[in-house]
């Protein structure tokens, strides 16, 4: 998915519209790992600004993890 805000807006509203504003959306962290081990971890507060981007598109239920 990529850490572009509009991206994680227009996703929460998809959930919303057509699964339900009750859906479970869960944030994940990427880790660098095997053959991807240069790339950075995501910074803890892009996932949190991507919470709260999910919440403002009207999700109930949005989590971080990793």
């Amino acid at each position: 998915m990529g850490d572009s805000m509009e991206r994680i807006r227009e996703l929460a509203t998809w959930i919303r519209e057509d699964l339900g504003k009750d859906v479970p959306f869960h944030l994940l962290r990427f880790h660098p790992n095997y053959r991807l081990t240069e790339l950075p971890s995501t910074p803890v507060k892009t996932l949190e600004q991507a919470c709260d981007v999910s919440l403002e598109a009207g999700l109930n239920y949005v989590y971080i993890g990793n």
